[in-house]
């Protein structure tokens, strides 16, 4: 669905944040997964005050969350986490 771009920026911790791979719980383990999240701008990012959810296929209910902040943990341009 169209997201307009004025609620896009406001939700968004950073346009610069991506989830660069994953890997989903398997059948044998569920509690093997994780994710990695790249900064891809040019300043750093820091991820104090954000967390990770798992969002259902109908957009309505957040399981988790996966990863809090509650510190500073800045991401350089160009790091990995």
């Amino acid at each position: 669905p169209h997201v307009p771009a004025s609620r896009a920026a406001a939700t968004m911790p950073s346009p610069n944040l991506v989830i660069s791979q994953f890997q989903a719980g398997g059948t044998a383990n569920a509690n093997d997964e994780f994710i990695e999240i790249k900064n891809i701008g040019s300043t750093p990012v820091d991820l104090n005050g954000h967390r990770i959810v798992y969002r259902s296929a109908n957009g309505t209910n957040d399981v988790g969350p996966f990863a809090v902040w509650t510190t500073s943990t800045v991401l350089q341009p160009g790091q990995f986490y």
